[in-house]
Protein backbone atom coordinates (compact mmCIF):
# COMPACT_ATOMS: atom_id res chain seq x y z
CA UNK A 1 0.00 0.00 0.00
CA UNK A 2 1.33 3.18 -0.88
CA UNK A 3 2.28 5.80 1.98
CA UNK A 4 -0.30 8.83 2.49
CA UNK A 5 -0.06 11.60 4.44
CA UNK A 6 -1.57 11.44 7.83
CA UNK A 7 -3.85 14.37 7.12
CA UNK A 8 -5.74 12.28 4.78
CA UNK A 9 -5.52 8.59 6.70
CA UNK A 10 -5.57 9.18 10.00
CA UNK A 11 -8.50 7.54 11.49
CA UNK A 12 -9.75 10.55 14.38
CA UNK A 13 -9.55 13.31 11.27
CA UNK A 14 -13.17 12.70 10.45
CA UNK A 15 -14.39 14.43 13.67
CA UNK A 16 -11.94 16.72 13.66
CA UNK A 17 -13.22 18.32 9.95
CA UNK A 18 -16.85 18.13 11.61
CA UNK A 19 -15.26 19.63 14.69
CA UNK A 20 -13.90 22.72 12.66
CA UNK A 21 -16.48 23.27 10.70
CA UNK A 22 -19.05 23.23 13.52
CA UNK A 23 -16.59 26.24 15.19
CA UNK A 24 -15.96 27.96 12.16
CA UNK A 25 -19.79 27.84 11.02
CA UNK A 26 -21.09 28.91 14.65
CA UNK A 27 -18.16 31.57 14.70
CA UNK A 28 -19.64 32.51 11.53
CA UNK A 29 -22.85 33.35 12.55
CA UNK A 30 -23.21 34.44 15.67
CA UNK A 31 -21.02 37.13 14.64
CA UNK A 32 -22.81 37.98 11.48
CA UNK A 33 -19.90 38.02 9.19
CA UNK A 34 -21.37 35.91 6.34
CA UNK A 35 -19.68 36.10 3.22
CA UNK A 36 -18.01 35.25 0.03
CA UNK A 37 -14.72 33.83 1.70
CA UNK A 38 -16.28 32.38 4.79
CA UNK A 39 -18.53 30.20 2.25
CA UNK A 40 -15.55 29.39 -0.31
CA UNK A 41 -13.37 27.90 3.41
CA UNK A 42 -16.52 26.71 4.76
CA UNK A 43 -16.78 24.47 1.23
CA UNK A 44 -12.57 24.09 1.27
CA UNK A 45 -13.03 22.27 4.88
CA UNK A 46 -15.86 20.29 3.82
CA UNK A 47 -14.52 18.95 0.67
CA UNK A 48 -11.01 18.09 2.32
CA UNK A 49 -13.50 16.12 4.85
CA UNK A 50 -15.42 14.55 2.11
CA UNK A 51 -11.86 14.07 -0.03
CA UNK A 52 -10.25 11.99 3.12
CA UNK A 53 -13.34 9.90 3.48
CA UNK A 54 -13.71 9.06 -0.23
CA UNK A 55 -10.00 8.51 -0.42
CA UNK A 56 -10.45 6.14 2.65
CA UNK A 57 -13.36 4.08 1.56
CA UNK A 58 -11.58 3.66 -2.14
CA UNK A 59 -7.99 2.33 -0.94
CA UNK A 60 -9.92 -0.04 2.08
CA UNK A 61 -12.09 -1.15 -1.11
CA UNK A 62 -8.94 -1.99 -2.67
CA UNK A 63 -7.24 -3.45 -0.19
CA UNK A 64 -10.42 -5.70 0.52
CA UNK A 65 -10.49 -6.79 -3.32
CA UNK A 66 -6.73 -7.21 -3.36
CA UNK A 67 -6.50 -9.91 -0.57
CA UNK A 68 -9.49 -11.38 -1.94
CA UNK A 69 -7.65 -11.80 -4.96
CA UNK A 70 -4.69 -13.25 -3.20
CA UNK A 71 -6.72 -15.73 -0.94
CA UNK A 72 -8.83 -17.12 -4.21
CA UNK A 73 -5.23 -17.45 -6.33
CA UNK A 74 -3.93 -19.23 -3.06
CA UNK A 75 -6.46 -21.84 -2.89
CA UNK A 76 -6.65 -22.50 -6.73
CA UNK A 77 -2.48 -23.32 -5.96
CA UNK A 78 -3.04 -25.49 -3.19
CA UNK A 79 -5.66 -27.51 -5.49
CA UNK A 80 -3.14 -28.03 -8.26
CA UNK A 81 0.22 -28.15 -6.16
CA UNK A 82 1.30 -31.07 -4.58
CA UNK A 83 1.50 -31.14 -0.45
CA UNK A 84 4.56 -32.20 1.04
CA UNK A 85 4.55 -32.61 5.43
CA UNK A 86 7.10 -30.28 6.78
CA UNK A 87 8.23 -31.22 10.50
CA UNK A 88 8.93 -27.68 12.13
CA UNK A 89 11.30 -29.52 15.12
CA UNK A 90 13.41 -29.99 11.84
CA UNK A 91 13.57 -26.59 10.58
CA UNK A 92 16.42 -23.50 10.83
CA UNK A 93 15.93 -19.92 12.10
CA UNK A 94 18.03 -17.21 10.46
CA UNK A 95 16.91 -13.67 12.41
CA UNK A 96 18.19 -9.88 11.95
CA UNK A 97 17.89 -8.15 15.32
CA UNK A 98 18.05 -4.61 15.62
CA UNK A 99 16.64 -1.88 17.92
CA UNK A 100 14.50 1.25 16.55
CA UNK A 101 15.02 4.54 18.23
CA UNK A 102 11.74 7.31 18.05
CA UNK A 103 11.85 10.45 20.05
CA UNK A 104 8.69 11.49 20.98
CA UNK A 105 7.58 15.04 22.30
CA UNK A 106 5.09 15.32 24.84
CA UNK A 107 3.33 18.32 26.40
CA UNK A 108 2.28 18.39 29.81
CA UNK A 109 0.92 21.76 30.34
CA UNK A 110 2.99 24.38 29.09
CA UNK A 111 6.15 22.02 29.68
CA UNK A 112 7.47 20.21 26.39
CA UNK A 113 9.44 17.09 27.16
CA UNK A 114 10.82 14.43 24.45
CA UNK A 115 10.81 10.84 25.58
CA UNK A 116 12.65 8.02 23.77
CA UNK A 117 11.70 5.21 22.69
CA UNK A 118 13.68 1.96 22.00
CA UNK A 119 11.59 -0.76 19.76
CA UNK A 120 12.96 -4.06 19.70
CA UNK A 121 12.65 -5.87 16.10
CA UNK A 122 13.49 -8.86 15.09
CA UNK A 123 13.54 -9.64 10.89
CA UNK A 124 13.22 -13.86 10.56
CA UNK A 125 13.32 -16.76 7.55
CA UNK A 126 12.52 -19.65 8.35
CA UNK A 127 14.52 -22.23 5.94
CA UNK A 128 15.32 -26.16 5.56
CA UNK A 129 15.90 -28.72 2.93
CA UNK A 130 13.15 -31.39 1.90
CA UNK A 131 13.44 -34.48 -0.43
CA UNK A 132 11.34 -33.85 -3.15
CA UNK A 133 10.88 -36.43 -6.21
CA UNK A 134 14.74 -37.60 -5.57
CA UNK A 135 16.17 -34.15 -5.52
CA UNK A 136 16.58 -32.17 -2.19
CA UNK A 137 14.86 -28.33 -2.96
CA UNK A 138 16.44 -26.28 -0.61
CA UNK A 139 13.41 -23.93 1.16
CA UNK A 140 13.70 -20.23 2.42
CA UNK A 141 10.32 -18.33 3.78
CA UNK A 142 9.90 -14.65 2.63
CA UNK A 143 11.22 -12.65 6.36
CA UNK A 144 8.42 -11.89 8.42
CA UNK A 145 8.73 -9.91 12.12
CA UNK A 146 7.87 -12.12 15.12
CA UNK A 147 9.34 -11.85 18.10
CA UNK A 148 12.35 -15.16 17.77
CA UNK A 149 11.50 -16.93 20.64
CA UNK A 150 7.85 -16.56 19.96
CA UNK A 151 8.57 -17.93 16.68
CA UNK A 152 10.47 -21.14 18.08
CA UNK A 153 7.44 -21.83 20.95
CA UNK A 154 4.94 -21.41 18.38
CA UNK A 155 6.39 -24.05 15.83
CA UNK A 156 7.05 -26.94 19.02
CA UNK A 157 3.64 -26.62 18.96
CA UNK A 158 2.09 -26.61 16.24
CA UNK A 159 4.89 -29.66 15.05
CA UNK A 160 4.12 -29.86 11.41
CA UNK A 161 2.50 -27.85 8.40
CA UNK A 162 2.46 -28.44 4.16
CA UNK A 163 4.59 -27.38 1.66
CA UNK A 164 2.77 -26.95 -1.70
CA UNK A 165 4.67 -27.55 -4.25
CA UNK A 166 3.97 -26.78 -8.35
CA UNK A 167 4.33 -30.04 -10.00
CA UNK A 168 5.95 -28.05 -13.15
CA UNK A 169 8.38 -26.06 -11.29
CA UNK A 170 9.80 -27.23 -8.08
CA UNK A 171 11.01 -23.49 -7.29
CA UNK A 172 7.51 -22.27 -7.30
CA UNK A 173 5.89 -23.42 -3.29
CA UNK A 174 4.45 -22.21 -1.08
CA UNK A 175 5.37 -23.17 2.90
CA UNK A 176 1.71 -22.44 4.93
CA UNK A 177 2.43 -20.52 7.95
CA UNK A 178 -0.98 -18.97 8.39
CA UNK A 179 -1.06 -20.14 12.31
CA UNK A 180 1.63 -17.81 12.52
CA UNK A 181 -0.78 -14.90 12.23
CA UNK A 182 1.74 -12.48 10.84
CA UNK A 183 1.09 -9.59 8.51
CA UNK A 184 4.19 -8.65 6.05
CA UNK A 185 5.19 -4.88 5.69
Amino acid sequence: MKPTPDILYNKSNGFYYYFILLLYYIYIFTTNQLDTLHIILGILILSLFIFSKTYKIINSKKKKNLLEKREIELEKFKKRANSVIVELNNVGIKSNDWTNKKTVTKHIGNKKYEEEIEEELTLNRIHFEIPYEGQKINIITEPFYIDRKNLEITLAIKKSTLLYINPKDKNDYFLDLDFLDIENN
